[in-house]
């Protein structure tokens, strides 16, 4: 009947069911004709649907790539040309996916875009994850060879394209530089490019800790992440009996690579495609006028801006070396690689204390900084670092869970022989066979076993003079009193010599640390050190064990150690 005249019209109504659909002309075509593909029609089952009658190699051209052929060779048909093949053959290719994403927005001009430019270790899993799932998501990483095969990248590319028509937004996101995104895809009036960024010191030491941790999940290096750290490293493999000691000396060895926590790449990301540089940076901020939050603000941010609650903040990375440790033994060695990133991470952060929101845009950047913008926020206006919970006081809880706890009381090494180093001055154990009951005031029960619980809403230790000249550290090992469904963590509020340095909220085993700041303390006299407990409780109220005392932290040990700079 196919091949057949149509005779009555009940032929010419059921012949559409046979009729093929006419070539893609143009991208948003071909878009439309993925929307087709599923995982139960195969794309050889899909191009039969589809006449190529009379096509030649430049239609092809044109529909897939959005380009003529390169040259007279590559335009001509030739005897047994077969445009269905050839058709399959650029679909599949690699310049159909390297250049996707710039291909479905310009198919699609209609739509405006959310653009995220995610900097590595910025919070950017964790957004991404909170918003692809609400959106017309356009990921960067389709573009990346080797992290879908090729069926995957098709039916990703077709479930786009199925959606497409019920989204008046594109969410694009990835890591891409903002310069690169904007030359390939361009930037209208009614899209919005946006990103968080994060104190660079800090991002450094995520980025060493998270590619250790995939190396944990990846020891042989089978994804395309873990084999290149493999290969900076010198490495075939990660050794199957890997030591937290191990771990700990390869977190520093990968912190201080410069091929695997690249430096400065919040300026590489928001620049244009050149060495990370803040006048890089801040020019493709203000230009496009880029919304900027900070991880200090993104719960905040992530509320007001996008309706989202509370984030699960995905993706975290392993803690392996702690900013405690990075702080002290490699910030001097890292100084070039994040000194681009701390100009703008300063910069954002005043702006941001000048608004009082959550984010601040490029323009409000260039309004408020005026005429020495481009120099980068001056001495004066640098605003203090602070490492603050939610309530404005420090946070002094360094690990916690024992995994954790074990990596953190492995002592980090030096850099560097002639750098700076720790050195432990006293280790008190307050089990039975510890020294502990020598440093306790008052606050205290009796010792038991390997600790000693405090006994009071506050409990005192009086421990030695601390050398003069030197910072000084103290860590606090021990568990909390917790009891499930009533109290789930103990907050303990560390004061040293009757001022209170910081606060900790403690759920299991955990180092509550902190620098005994020079100004609290007095040359050769004892230490006087209080914890207070406003959530201690007693086990006979909340349990009905009979046990009265108020129970809040049961301390390990103690450790008194001093941070040890080289004088040049």
């Amino acid at each position: 009947m196919s091949d057949q005249a149509a005779e009555t019209q009940r032929d010419v109504v059921l012949a559409v069911a046979r009729r093929k659909l006419p070539m893609p002309r143009t991208l948003r075509d071909v878009f439309s004709l993925l929307e087709h593909l599923t995982p139960d029609r195969e794309l050889d089952s899909l191009l039969e649907m589809v006449d190529f009658t009379g096509i030649t190699p430049g239609d092809v051209y044109l529909a897939i790539l959005g380009l003529p052929p390169g040259d007279i060779a590559a335009a001509r048909s030739f005897e047994g040309f077969d445009a269905r093949l050839f058709f399959k053959t650029l679909l599949i290719g690699d310049d159909f996916r390297r250049s996707i994403m710039a291909n479905f927005l310009n198919a699609f001009p209609e739509k405006a875009r959310d653009v995220f430019i995610h900097v590595p270790k910025c919070a950017g899993t964790d957004l991404i994850i909170n918003l692809a799932s609400r959106q017309l998501p356009m990921p960067k990483l389709l573009e990346i060879d080797g992290w879908l095969t090729e069926r995957e990248f098709l039916l990703t590319v077709a479930g786009i394209a199925r959606l497409a028509r019920h989204h008046e937004r594109v969410f694009v996101h990835g890591h891409m530089e903002l310069g690169e995104y904007v030359y390939n895809a361009g930037a209208r009036s009614v899209d919005r490019i946006f990103t968080v960024i994060r104190d660079p010191l800090d991002q450094m030491l995520s980025q060493a800790n998270y590619a250790v941790g995939r190396l944990r999940q990846d020891p042989l290096g089978k994804n395309l992440d873990t084999a290149e750290i493999l290969n900076y490293l010198g490495m075939d493999r990660l050794p199957e009996e890997c030591s937290n000691r191990e771990l700990k000396d390869l977190a520093t060895r990968v912190l201080l690579h410069p091929e695997i926590t690249q430096p400065n790449r919040a300026c590489t990301f928001l620049g244009r495609g050149m060495a990370g540089t803040f006048a890089a940076a801040i020019d493709r901020i203000v230009v496009h006028d880029v919304e900027i939050a900070t991880t200090g603000s993104y719960d905040r941010w992530l509320l007001e801006r996008w309706g989202i609650a509370a984030s699960q903040h995905h993706n975290r990375s392993e803690p392996i070396l702690s900013r405690n440790e990075v702080q002290w033994l490699y910030a001097e060695a890292l100084q070039p690689a994040i000194a681009e990133d701390k100009k703008l991470f300063d910069l954002v952060g005043w702006a941001l204390e000048q608004t009082g929101k959550a984010s601040v845009t490029g323009m409000e950047i260039a309004r408020l900084a005026g005429d020495w913008l481009l120099d980068g926020l001056p001495a004066s206006l640098t605003p203090v670092a602070k490492r603050a919970g939610a309530s404005g006081k420090p946070n002094l809880l360094a690990a916690e869970e024992p995994y954790a706890v074990d990596l953190h009381l492995q002592a980090a090494r030096a850099a560097d022989p002639t750098g700076p180093s720790t050195q432990i001055l006293k280790s008190i154990d307050f089990g039975e066979n510890g020294t502990g009951r020598d440093y306790q005031l008052d606050g205290w029960s009796v010792t038991e076993r390997t600790f000693t619980w405090t006994n009071a809403a506050s409990s005192r230790l009086e421990l030695p003079a601390m050398p003069p000249g030197a910072l000084c550290v103290l860590r606090l090992i021990g568990n909390p009193y917790v009891v499930e469904g009533k109290i789930p963590s103990q907050h303990i509020e560390v004061a040293v010599n009757g001022t209170i340095v910081g606060e900790a909220h403690v759920r299991d085993i955990a180092v509550i640390e902190c620098e005994l700041p020079r100004d609290l303390l007095r040359d050769r006299e004892p230490v006087e050190i209080t914890l207070h407990l406003r959530t201690a409780a007693r086990p006979k109220e909340l349990s009905g064990i009979d046990d009265d005392r108020l129970l809040a932290f049961a301390l390990h040990r103690i450790v008194l150690m001093t941070v040890h700079k080289p004088s040049h």
